[in-house]
């Protein structure tokens, strides 16, 4: 394999390894702004883009024997927008943030293909050749798709490293019809208030909020591991409470390790108790809640969890062993 069909090979991989994990997210996960400097995955995606059309006029200007012709944007931008990204990085999220998804992945998938296929255009002679192109001030085409692949290295790497962090489960292997829970819903009467609820009594993180004018509805999500919540207000019409009665259903189940600090949090926000707590001796403590407009939460601390996590760490400390005693930027 010669070094062109070697950095070309390596591009493809790198592409069909942001396509793999980018199906594996829902759109909820990759629009949600939560990741990079409060970027959404979808943000990243779109600054991978507008940098790759940079280099893909250079790509095109090599193969052709020219100048690069740079996208109409870049005009718009400062006169050092290479070397102070930020401003340009700032610019790139501003333009492109409210885009819709799925035109934000198809522009970034079809300049990567084409990235791909103007670099086969080029032969290798002239790829690695530091001297040919003199706008290039002494670095080959083949630096230019090197710098590609590292740029979008990098945010896969940090993408990877976030996600395992905060829950994502289905990151790489194979295709599945079911993935990870990703979010519960609730219709509330007052937005603002359900926000102040679930954020100051609940302790609960705001991702984002938005309104929906062609549904006519205001939303937002709140950051909870195993599945977000999602609050929902109908624009234009009162909502009517539910009644609220055995078995509780549906609610949504948060897990604690201290049911006791549980019970001072309701009792110091003043929260409705709808039942509980509740008990089975050594196995599991509950308890229902209830929000303002009656939607029932439930706080459940795992008795035998803990207790098998004591029992492991005894062993540890009495074996020495762990487990039970028995066994650049682009361009």
């Amino acid at each position: 394999m010669n070094m062109k069909e070697h950095i070309l090979t390596a591009l493809r991989e790198q592409f069909s390894r942001w396509e793999e994990l980018l199906e594996s997210l829902s759109d909820g996960q990759i629009i949600a702004p939560r990741f990079d400097h409060r970027w959404s995955i979808k943000d990243v995606i779109a600054h991978l883009w507008a940098w790759q059309q940079i280099s893909i006029a250079r790509m095109e200007a090599a193969a052709l024997n020219r100048g690069p012709e740079f996208p109409r944007w870049v005009a718009e931008l400062h006169g050092d927008w290479e070397e102070d990204v930020n401003p340009t990085n700032a610019w790139i999220y501003e333009t492109y943030h409210a885009r819709p998804w799925p035109e934000v992945y198809q522009k970034w998938k079809d300049g990567f293909l084409r990235f791909l296929e103007v670099g086969e255009a080029v032969s290798e002679k002239d790829l690695l050749d530091g001297e040919r192109y003199p706008w290039l001030k002494g670095y080959s085409p083949a630096f230019i798709l090197v710098a590609s692949y590292d740029h979008h290295q990098e945010h896969l790497e940090e993408l990877l490293a976030w996600l395992r962090e905060h829950g994502n489960r289905k990151i790489a292997g194979g295709k599945t019809m079911i993935r990870k829970n990703d979010h519960t819903a609730f219709q509330v009467s007052n937005l603002d208030h359900s926000i102040a609820f679930y954020t100051q009594s609940i302790g609960l993180n705001l991702i984002f909020r938005a309104i929906n004018e062609e549904e006519q509805e205001a939303y937002a999500f709140l950051e909870l591991e195993g599945g977000n919540l999602e609050l929902i207000q109908k624009l234009g019409s009162a909502h009517e409470k539910p009644t609220i009665h055995p078995p509780y259903c549906p609610h949504f189940a948060i897990e604690t390790n201290d049911m006791d600090d549980i019970m001072t949090m309701i009792k110091t926000h003043g929260i409705q108790i709808i039942r509980g707590p509740l008990e089975i001796q050594g196995e599991e403590r509950w308890i229902y809640i209830a929000d303002p407009d009656n939607n029932v939460i439930e706080y459940i601390e795992w008795v035998s969890k803990k207790k098998k996590s004591v029992t492991d760490q005894d062993c540890t400390a009495l074996t020495g062993t762990g487990g039970t005693c028995g066994s650049d930027r682009e361009g």
